[in-house]
Protein backbone atom coordinates (compact mmCIF):
# COMPACT_ATOMS: atom_id res chain seq x y z
CA UNK A 1 0.00 0.00 0.00
CA UNK A 2 3.10 2.64 0.88
CA UNK A 3 4.97 1.62 -2.50
CA UNK A 4 1.46 2.69 -4.40
CA UNK A 5 0.66 6.00 -2.45
CA UNK A 6 4.46 6.83 -3.22
CA UNK A 7 4.32 6.03 -6.62
CA UNK A 8 0.70 8.47 -6.94
CA UNK A 9 2.43 11.29 -5.04
CA UNK A 10 5.64 10.95 -7.61
CA UNK A 11 3.45 10.61 -10.84
CA UNK A 12 1.20 13.18 -9.84
CA UNK A 13 3.69 15.54 -9.05
CA UNK A 14 5.42 14.87 -12.67
CA UNK A 15 2.34 16.86 -13.98
CA UNK A 16 3.47 20.17 -12.59
CA UNK A 17 7.05 19.89 -12.38
CA UNK A 18 9.99 17.89 -11.03
CA UNK A 19 13.27 17.83 -8.48
CA UNK A 20 16.25 18.47 -9.52
CA UNK A 21 17.72 17.19 -6.35
CA UNK A 22 15.87 13.89 -6.33
CA UNK A 23 13.74 12.95 -9.31
CA UNK A 24 10.89 11.23 -9.00
CA UNK A 25 9.69 12.97 -5.35
CA UNK A 26 6.52 15.10 -5.00
CA UNK A 27 6.79 19.19 -4.53
CA UNK A 28 6.23 18.62 -1.01
CA UNK A 29 9.15 15.96 -0.26
CA UNK A 30 11.54 18.02 -2.79
CA UNK A 31 14.40 20.10 -0.89
CA UNK A 32 13.42 24.18 -1.54
CA UNK A 33 14.51 26.07 -3.99
CA UNK A 34 14.96 22.29 -6.01
CA UNK A 35 11.62 22.48 -7.19
CA UNK A 36 11.50 23.20 -10.82
CA UNK A 37 7.93 24.14 -12.65
CA UNK A 38 7.22 23.23 -16.24
CA UNK A 39 6.37 26.77 -17.00
CA UNK A 40 3.50 28.94 -18.01
CA UNK A 41 1.38 28.95 -20.82
CA UNK A 42 1.02 26.24 -23.59
CA UNK A 43 4.21 24.55 -22.75
CA UNK A 44 2.98 23.96 -18.97
CA UNK A 45 0.30 22.35 -20.32
CA UNK A 46 1.57 20.27 -22.62
CA UNK A 47 3.63 17.91 -19.93
CA UNK A 48 -0.13 17.59 -17.71
CA UNK A 49 -1.64 16.34 -21.15
CA UNK A 50 1.07 14.01 -22.19
CA UNK A 51 1.53 12.23 -18.87
CA UNK A 52 -2.31 11.83 -18.39
CA UNK A 53 -2.11 10.40 -22.33
CA UNK A 54 0.58 8.01 -20.94
CA UNK A 55 -0.74 6.80 -17.62
CA UNK A 56 -4.08 6.33 -19.67
CA UNK A 57 -2.38 4.16 -22.17
CA UNK A 58 -0.23 2.16 -20.09
CA UNK A 59 -3.45 1.52 -18.21
CA UNK A 60 -5.29 0.62 -21.21
CA UNK A 61 -2.25 -1.78 -21.94
CA UNK A 62 -1.89 -3.53 -18.66
CA UNK A 63 -5.96 -4.41 -18.66
CA UNK A 64 -5.88 -5.81 -22.69
CA UNK A 65 -1.89 -7.56 -21.66
CA UNK A 66 -3.27 -8.79 -18.32
CA UNK A 67 -6.98 -8.79 -17.38
CA UNK A 68 -9.03 -8.85 -20.56
CA UNK A 69 -12.33 -9.77 -18.70
CA UNK A 70 -12.06 -6.82 -16.89
CA UNK A 71 -12.25 -4.54 -19.83
CA UNK A 72 -15.43 -2.37 -20.40
CA UNK A 73 -17.77 -0.80 -17.51
CA UNK A 74 -18.91 -3.66 -16.31
CA UNK A 75 -22.73 -2.93 -16.07
CA UNK A 76 -23.97 -5.40 -18.18
CA UNK A 77 -21.65 -8.11 -16.07
CA UNK A 78 -23.39 -7.13 -13.01
CA UNK A 79 -27.05 -7.63 -14.71
CA UNK A 80 -26.43 -11.11 -15.70
CA UNK A 81 -24.77 -11.36 -12.67
CA UNK A 82 -27.86 -10.41 -10.38
CA UNK A 83 -30.10 -11.78 -13.05
CA UNK A 84 -28.77 -15.59 -11.62
CA UNK A 85 -26.26 -16.50 -14.47
CA UNK A 86 -22.59 -17.47 -13.19
CA UNK A 87 -19.88 -16.08 -15.20
CA UNK A 88 -16.51 -16.96 -13.73
CA UNK A 89 -14.17 -15.01 -15.50
CA UNK A 90 -16.14 -11.64 -14.05
CA UNK A 91 -16.56 -12.23 -10.71
CA UNK A 92 -14.07 -14.75 -9.50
Amino acid sequence: YVLIEACIGALSSMRFGFCTARPWRPEEHCPKGRWVDWGEGFFGFLPSVGFGAAMAAASAWLVVRFAPAASGSGIPEVKTILNGFVLPDVAT
